[in-house]
């Protein structure tokens, strides 16, 4: 929660400022009466309708979007013939150039920060220079160009890689990884096996029903109000 609530600027802001704040959000929740018969029913008391608790319930929502099943989760179950033999040799060449030393745990990763760069720093290709990682919170200089080690699950999926946005082939990705965190070079084959065995991380979609969203009532803050708000101070 406190994380969220540290970075709750950054999910709806503009280049300038931000366009949804949490008194906002709270007042557009309060105006809408389905909204409020929702939160009182969820968690209770007269102040039911807040900001930390809009925070809550979308954290209880993201639990239910888990992708289970994946093939690299049968082979660990036993099933010898999930992984194919070049997404096995890319699962040994991740264990033993050191892949897994920073991605570890259920979902490979998003336990730890890491310097971006241990042994050879990208150029500002990938990373600019001004993105200084955890330093942007911290100030400690020792937490320049730290981040957290992304978890890999379904990466395949989420291309483009790395801060700028600037790589979008997986191989290419794990070719860089090995330069710059393990300092080792791979070979086409190499970065081709562990590349293989990343994509048998993923796993079953959720399937998510959109919901029919409650109306707004004559309270509630327009859309247009905010921008001519802008509009006006600029």
């Amino acid at each position: 929660m406190g994380e969220f609530r540290a970075n709750r600027y950054g999910v709806a802001r503009t280049s300038e400022r931000p366009i949804q704040t949490p008194e906002r959000i709270e007042a557009t929740l309060k105006s809408i009466p389905a909204y409020v018969e929702a939160f009182e029913k969820a968690f209770g008391g007269p102040n039911a309708v807040s900001f930390d608790n809009a925070a809550r319930a979308l954290a209880a929502f993201e639990t239910t979007l888990i992708t289970p099943n994946a093939p690299f989760d049968r082979f660990l179950r036993g099933d010898d013939k999930a992984l194919t033999q070049e997404q096995q040799q890319g699962l040994e060449l991740f264990m033993n150039t050191g892949c897994a030393a920073c991605h570890s745990g259920m979902n490979l990763g998003g336990q730890a920060y890491f310097p971006f760069g241990v042994v050879k720093r990208p150029g500002a290709d990938i990373l600019p220079e001004d993105d200084k990682g955890r330093f942007a919170v911290t100030n400690t200089a020792s937490d320049e160009y730290v981040f957290r080690a992304s978890p890999l699950r379904n990466v395949a999926l989420t291309p483009p890689y790395f801060h700028s946005g600037e790589v979008w082939d997986l191989e290419q990705a794990v070719a860089i990884m090995g330069d710059s965190q393990l300092g080792r070079e791979l070979t086409k084959e190499e970065a081709s096996a562990i590349s293989a065995f990343l994509r048998s991380l993923t796993g079953e979609q959720p399937r998510i029903t959109l919901p029919i969203l409650p109306p707004s009532s004559p309270s509630t803050p327009k859309p247009d109000q905010e921008l001519s708000a802008q509009a006006a101070s600029n």
